[in-house]
């Protein structure tokens, strides 16, 4: 489906002609950079590498990173690193002493933290597999193949209608049935979008040790 025609379908929707076009493409890429940060879609799946130095334990993440590293590889583990949830469980399962090749990462904000540290003077290279943001779309572009065609629509026309009713309905006693309206259906999509990737690639970390209660 064309960028154009989900805007000519939104005017007609809410009869609301003051927004111009830059202004419907910017929400229509607020749209779907907000869909591809809480679902993983195999379309937006990519892969980089950054190196680890022996000198310090976290390296900047890619910028396209957006969410769920679900992979991480290097020359010496080719099936797979130990993906740890956070870093204070990196930071349990780390020996400061140990150094060699890198078993153990975890994500803290921006950067990826690992484990061991190379030997002094030596670096290795890690390759990492997790979701990208999405390129943006301009308003004679097709929206991106990783959107199956026949969600595009319910998608991105109720999410450009509820951002416009948003902005423009007053509402009766508190009320804003057109604005609920169509974020129910924008919802709706979005669930159905999810449904549509079930078997997504997703991180699977290491087990947390629980706490021994006497």
């Amino acid at each position: 489906m064309n960028v154009d025609d989900v805007i000519t379908e939104a005017r007609d929707i809410t009869k609301e002609e003051s927004y111009d076009d830059h202004w419907m493409v910017k929400r229509i890429n607020m749209g779907l950079k907000e869909i591809a940060a809480v679902l993983a879609i195999p379309g937006l799946s990519t892969s980089d590498t950054v190196t680890a130095t022996s000198t310090q334990d976290h390296v900047a993440m890619p910028a396209d990173y957006s969410h769920d590293l679900y992979l991480v590889t290097t020359e010496r583990y080719p099936n797979g690193l130990t993906l740890h949830e956070n870093l204070k469980s990196l930071i349990e399962d780390h020996d400061t002493t140990e150094k060699g090749n890198v078993r153990k990462v975890t994500i803290h904000f921006t950067d990826l933290y690992y484990s061991p540290l190379p030997v002094e003077g030596e670096s290795e290279t890690i390759t990492l597999f997790y979701y990208g943001h999405p390129d943006e779309v301009t308003i004679n572009d097709e929206f991106p193949s990783w959107i199956p065609s026949h969600l595009q629509k319910p998608l991105m026309l109720n999410y450009l209608t509820k951002e416009i009713f948003s902005l423009v309905e007053e509402g009766i006693d508190g009320q804003t049935p057109n604005t609920t309206k169509y974020s129910q259906l924008y919802g709706q999509a979005v669930m159905m979008l999810q449904a549509f990737y079930p078997n997504a690639a997703k991180p699977y970390y290491k087990p947390q040790h629980a706490p021994v209660w006497f």
